[in-house]
């Protein structure tokens, strides 16, 4: 079969794989995978991902994934993969501040701040209340954590 191009090629295979007995797997349908993506070597080889959101006032919200309500973003929020739900971690700085502030929080707690309880076929946000309610990190504080969490 020939593709007319590697659009065509991926579209067609995920279908295929779809086909197949892959209970255990989740295929993301997304092809940007992370803004920062870690891959740790050594004796316990990983893969991390981290996603950043920046708070802008003049912008009024903390948006998540594209307009339409799809992207990474979204697909990982909904889907649950369980290997992201341990290797993926979102960073929010809280752009109101002089000095950078940061919230560092994972996939479950983040579904807890979706506006509007959940995810729609729209432009997602995040509740604000998120830089109240969770720990805000000095920078200094938050290479710490990453480093932690990279590295057990």
């Amino acid at each position: 079969m020939a593709f007319s191009s590697e659009s065509d090629m991926r579209t067609h295979l995920l279908a295929r794989l779809k086909e197949l007995d892959l209970d255990k797997l989740v295929i993301l349908e997304s092809q940007n995978v992370g803004d920062i993506v870690i891959c740790r070597h050594g004796e316990a080889p990983a893969i991390f991902l981290l996603e950043l959101k920046l708070y802008q006032p003049h912008k009024g919200r903390v948006g998540i994934g594209d307009a339409s309500g799809r992207g990474f973003q979204p697909e990982v929020i909904e889907r649950q993969p369980p290997y992201l739900e341990d290797h993926l971690k979102w960073i929010l700085c809280d752009g109101r501040q002089d000095e950078a502030s940061y919230v560092l929080t994972d996939t479950a707690t983040m579904r807890g701040y979706l506006a509007g309880g959940g995810l729609g076929t729209k432009q997602n946000n995040l509740q604000l209340r998120i830089f109240r309610k969770l720990p805000n990190l000095s920078e200094n504080a938050l290479m710490e954590e990453l480093h932690d969490f990279l590295t057990t």
